[in-house]
């Protein structure tokens, strides 16, 4: 196009003022996409290893199933609430007491029996409505609730009231606190003390006249985060599932049959946790929705109850935990079988029983932030494959830039260099902003020849050159769009598994003539 300008340019300069018009054919050169294929950029990085001789590997590791602090338990919200009615003709001077409260507060936590607690973060939080036309004080104590050895004791300043009765609310950072559990006598469980006062303002400029009919208080957690936990936590049971979730690993490649040469596959438990527990994995199954197919996991490890040992607590700050290990060896199963479906979703049903042999640790199981229950499944999958038909998808943007209204014809040139040593067809479309085909530019006809097999790992790419001619109804969908979609059938020989490798790509290029009919008036 810059050189069509310079001509443009060049005849304004020539014709100086004439007043015909001059007219005349040119051709311009193209450019519309270049860009490579390989494994390594079709499937995730995360999902790729390379070894020592540049083979490559997909590697699968997806956590299934975790119980953390926040599983065990959930932290009440609700500490405290108070509508204390108020004589409209009270009149209280500053400092002086209306309220007092000190009383053992027990958290409903059932099964669990806590002893200890730490938090990570949250706040605890003050609503009021204040019925005086002065500022009062509220002061808040738990005694057994301590940052760095101070005990829990915060003073709030409350406004005076209004006659709308507006809600005032103040926070309290409670990050870092840890809280004792074992009330007064330090005998119990889920149970602290806590002492509430409620005054005028020793700083009130004048005695409090009531302008409303009501305190209303409520005192309550909130957005906590525990980083520890320790007690007994119960036996009880969680439940994973029945459920499915969407997975993305295959989303570039849309059909085909892949068998692969070798695997290793293992379920992971790692218990971070310090109680004792039971797995059970009910059911496990790979779902293509492009082909509406179902795969069962075929295992003995499916409805086996598996026995999990605690965690060791090591009272180091930067290490306090040693997680139990356990590892199951699931390659004989049919995990590849799920695998070569290519899902897009995934269910699953399994579940968890805590403590099932009741409290063996006398009210010291614990439960560490970032140190939890997890089960993984892991794959490691050398490349080493035969395909049939097996098709991957890629979409690149495009841009034909400037105004292509006097277009006479559009001749395209797609110019692959094939690095694998197999064969390949292609197809090339033209897709609007929803991802629908709006032109079929090559179709899925066009055999690239395979590479030139040196040595193991070492290809000499073949080149192929696929014309395209489009209409000028093509070349107006070519302008009034800006992505493409292409497709790559694979096809190996299916008598021997073939390697792939990290130098093995395919790299692709789009452009072409331009016929173009350029006026000067």
């Amino acid at each position: 196009m810059k050189r069509l300008l310079a001509i443009y340019i060049l005849l304004i300069l020539l014709i100086g003022c004439k007043k015909n018009p001059i007219e005349w054919d040119t051709s311009l050169n193209l450019p519309l996409f270049q860009t490579e294929l390989s494994f390594t950029n079709i499937l995730p990085d995360s999902m790729i290893s390379v070894d020592e001789n540049r083979l490559l590997s997909l590697v699968i590791d997806k956590k299934l199933f975790s119980l953390s602090t926040n599983s065990i338990t959930t932290f009440p919200d609700s500490i405290f609430q108070l509508d204390l009615e108020i004589p409209n003709t009270a009149l209280l001077a500053p400092n002086a007491l209306f309220f007092y409260k000190n009383e053992l507060q027990t958290l409903q936590l059932s099964p669990v029996e806590l002893t200890q607690i730490a938090l990570y973060k949250g706040f605890l939080t003050f609503e009021v409505i204040n019925p005086f036309d002065q500022p009062i004080e509220i002061e808040y104590q738990i005694p057994a609730a301590k940052l760095n050895g101070d005990p829990l004791r915060k003073k709030v300043t409350i406004p005076k009231g209004n006659a709308h009765s507006n809600n005032y609310t103040a926070r309290i950072n409670l990050d870092a606190y840890r809280l004792d559990l074992r009330g007064p006598q330090l005998n119990s469980f889920n149970s602290y003390q806590n002492i509430l006062s409620v005054r005028v303002s020793p700083q009130a400029t004048d005695s409090a006249r009531a302008i409303g009919n009501q305190l209303f208080l409520k005192i309550h957690f909130e957005d906590i985060d525990l980083a520890y936990i320790k007690g007994y936590f119960g036996k009880q049971r969680q439940n994973y599932g029945p459920k499915t979730e969407e997975i993305t690993f295959f989303d570039r490649i849309t059909e085909g049959t892949l068998d692969l040469e070798k695997s290793r596959a293992f379920l992971t438990i790692q218990n971070g946790i310090g109680a004792d527990l039971q797995f059970q994995l009910q059911k496990l199954s790979a779902t293509n929705t492009k082909n509406n197919s179902e795969i069962p996991f075929q295992s003995s490890l499916i409805n086996s109850t598996i026995n999990i040992t605690r965690a060791s607590e090591t009272n180091l700050p930067h290490n306090p935990v040693i997680p139990s290990q356990t590892e199951i060896d699931i390659t004989n199963s049919n995990i590849l079988e799920l695998l070569t479906a290519f899902p897009d979703k995934i269910s699953y049903c399994a579940s968890l029983e805590v403590n099932p042999m009741g409290n063996i640790s006398s009210g010291n199981d614990f439960v560490y932030r970032l140190h939890d229950f997890n089960t993984r499944l892991y794959l490691e999958i050398p490349l080493s494959f035969t395909a049939a038909n097996l098709t991957l998808r890629d979409e690149l943007p495009y841009s034909v830039g400037e105004d292509l209204a006097n277009i006479n014809s559009l001749n395209l040139n797609l110019i692959v260099e094939n690095g694998f040593p197999f064969s390949a067809r292609i197809k090339l479309e033209i897709i609007d902003r929803l991802g629908n085909s709006v032109c079929t530019m090559i179709e899925n006809d066009k055999l690239i020849s395979p590479a030139q097999l040196i040595e193991e790992g070492v290809t000499v790419a073949t080149r192929s050159i696929i014309p395209i001619k489009l209409t000028k109804q093509e070349t107006n969908l070519l302008k009034n769009n800006s992505k493409m979609r292409i497709f790559v059938t694979l096809n190996t020989d299916n008598s021997n598994y073939t390697k792939i490798y990290e130098s093995y790509k395919m790299a692709l290029k789009l452009s072409g003539i331009v016929d173009y009919h350029a006026v000067i008036e």
